[in-house]
């Protein structure tokens, strides 16, 4: 009798844990000079912690990660929507995707990129799918290309 009532506090304990944390990590590439098959094949392997300082040219193709800090037992599926703050006094929703997490290495991550943005301000925010309320945002900045060579932060473009 014991044993169904733990099983029974276990799976409630699973199917109740449904608050998300975790990290992003960043690459840019220009991919200017790529041809259309290599833009398609070609995914960075290396990321950089971070959420502030966040700068990127507005020639540079944007690769994130979110990496989960625990094990995603139920594989949620989650929403990810980026937000254009250029020349309105509300973010404007430009993107919106259902991402399912990947697992490597004992590890749950989503990973996503965007092809070349226009200058401006931008916010990036996380949610799952079944809650649709964000427990997760990030915001960045896509700068000319001139501009960024001149900024020192934590995340710039390594070529």
């Amino acid at each position: 009798m014991k044993s169904k009532y733990l099983i029974f506090l276990l799976i409630n304990f699973i199917f109740c844990i449904k608050e998300y944390k975790g990290e992003f990590a960043w690459r840019s590439i220009d991919q200017t000079q790529f041809s259309q098959m290599d833009t398609l094949l070609i995914s960075p392997q290396e990321f950089y912690l971070g959420r502030e300082n966040l700068y990127f040219g507005t020639n540079e193709t944007i690769w994130w990660i979110y990496q989960f800090d625990q094990k995603l037992y139920l594989k949620p599926k989650f929403l990810v929507v980026l937000y254009s703050e250029i020349g309105s006094p509300q973010p404007v929703e430009i993107d919106l995707r259902v991402v399912e997490p990947e697992y490597q290495d004992g590890i749950h991550f989503l990973k996503q990129f965007y092809p070349p943005l226009e200058e401006g301000k931008y916010l990036l925010k996380i949610a799952t799918t079944e809650e649709k309320v964000p427990f997760d945002q990030v915001e960045f900045f896509v700068l000319p290309q001139k501009e960024i060579q001149h900024i020192s932060g934590p995340v710039n473009s390594i070529e």
